[in-house]
């Protein structure tokens, strides 16, 4: 265990096997405890000699940081500064977005469980006939079950809503974008709505437009000055009046100060 005491004094300790080669047969074990200044890069590398011990092989290492004056640990601020880190970031999310955590996964993981239940659901509200009663903490009373399934899926998408907007927009950490980008849609496909993220690296006059596979204009959903900085907008699969739009593939187009970037996502229905 790797505890921090202050802002450059680490204490390490833990359980070292001292093996033997060729057969790396475990000699002893001994309780390791040792402190270093300064030995420890900013991904958490440990570099300290007790590791590079050629017989030495360690179990179960773990960094500890306690952050001081900085309420924003540092290696916040180090892996939001790496771009490789930030894409990785955002590409991982959207596989698990559109794998393990995309809606039509997570709602058959809820049918299957009230599937599984049965008869079990109906036993259960007839030894507990709460329905449609007040039950504290409950914060809503739903006279049926399908009621209380379809509020468990109706809550889970707008979490994953909420999830989509912080885990694929930079943390405020005084970071400016290096230049215009334009991200792929998450989820995509999407039903009903997807968020769509861009990078300005200053401020700019931003457009960003909807069209059909025609080409058509379907919907400016942004269309004004904007700063620097990494922005989002959710689109809702309406057209400029508020109207649903019908199934198929669409483009999205980012416009600004003469840069112009265009994607296509797929709506489903």
């Amino acid at each position: 265990m790797c505890r921090a005491y202050g802002p450059n004094v680490y204490t390490l300790h833990g359980v070292v096997e001292v093996r033997t080669p060729p057969n790396n047969a475990v000699e002893t074990k001994i309780e390791a405890t040792t402190n270093w200044l300064n030995q420890l890069n900013w991904f958490g590398i440990l570099t300290t000699n007790l590791l590079n011990k050629p017989n030495w092989l360690t179990n179960n290492w773990l960094l500890g940081y306690h952050a001081t004056e900085d309420p924003i640990a540092f290696w916040w601020h180090k892996l939001w500064n790496d771009d490789d880190f930030e894409a990785a970031f955002s590409e991982r999310y959207s596989e698990l977005r559109s794998t393990t955590l995309s809606l039509n996964h997570i709602y058959s993981i809820i049918d299957s469980a009230a599937n599984y239940l049965g008869p079990a659901i109906n036993r259960n509200f007839t030894r507990w006939p709460t329905l449609g009663t007040y039950v504290w903490p409950n914060y809503y009373v739903f006279d049926t079950y399908a009621e209380e399934i379809e509020y468990l899926k109706s809550w889970t998408a707008d979490r994953l809503q909420w999830m989509d907007q912080e885990m694929l927009s930079i943390a405020d950490v005084s970071i400016i974008p290096k230049k215009y980008r334009l991200y792929d849609a998450y989820p995509n496909p999407f039903n009903p709505t997807t968020l769509l993220r861009y990078d300005l690296p200053q401020k700019s006059k931003v457009t960003i437009t909807i069209y059909d596979i025609l080409g058509r204009a379907i919907n400016t959903i942004v269309n004004e000055v904007q700063d620097a900085g990494y922005q989002s907008i959710i689109w809702d699969a309406t057209n400029d009046y508020g109207y649903p739009v019908s199934a198929g593939v669409y483009l999205y187009q980012l416009q600004a100060n003469g840069v112009t970037q265009t994607k296509k996502m797929v709506l489903l229905k």
